[in-house]
């Protein structure tokens, strides 16, 4: 009998194993976008309470931003996405919208993945990659899905 038609050459278990896979549902483009909005809202919130405690003025003598604004808005940015992502997988948006980051093998996400999520929505035009797969995603290996597909 040939290789290919030998039953004992199947793996065991195989077929078994496609009903232990989970079957999470990716968040729509349309949830995603949603999400940045939100997240975008938050976070100038947080940057406007931040810039208002400090006494920082939004913009020097020339009219132009000073660098203190541009450093409070990366840190903010940074510091948002990680400690959210990292402790929970979810941002204020994600819990909103009820998805989740998780890994693209299902595993919860790790907080260095988390970080580095957060770095790279700094990478140019990572918001127009956004048509695809975010770069945010395909670099770290993650993905977001409803959270109610993991439960």
């Amino acid at each position: 009998m040939s290789e290919q038609m030998n039953p004992s050459s199947a793996q065991e278990g195989s077929f078994l194993d496609d009903f232990d896979t989970p079957q999470y549902i990716d968040a729509s483009r349309g949830i995603r976008f949603a999400n940045f909005i939100l997240d975008y809202i938050f976070i100038l919130v947080v940057i406007g309470v931040l810039a208002a405690i400090s006494g920082m003025e939004e913009y020097d003598y020339y009219g132009s931003l000073n660098y203190s604004y541009y450093f409070l808005n990366m840190t903010v940015y940074i510091v948002y996405y990680t400690i959210f992502e990292g402790l929970w997988g979810r941002t204020p948006a994600k819990f909103i919208t009820g998805t989740i980051v998780i890994m693209e093998e299902g595993t919860q996400l790790e907080f260095a993945k988390a970080f580095l999520r957060s770095l790279c929505r700094f990478i140019p035009f990572e918001p127009f990659s956004g048509f695809g797969i975010p770069w945010h995603d395909s670099l770290t290996h993650t993905r977001v899905v409803k959270y109610s597909s993991i439960q």
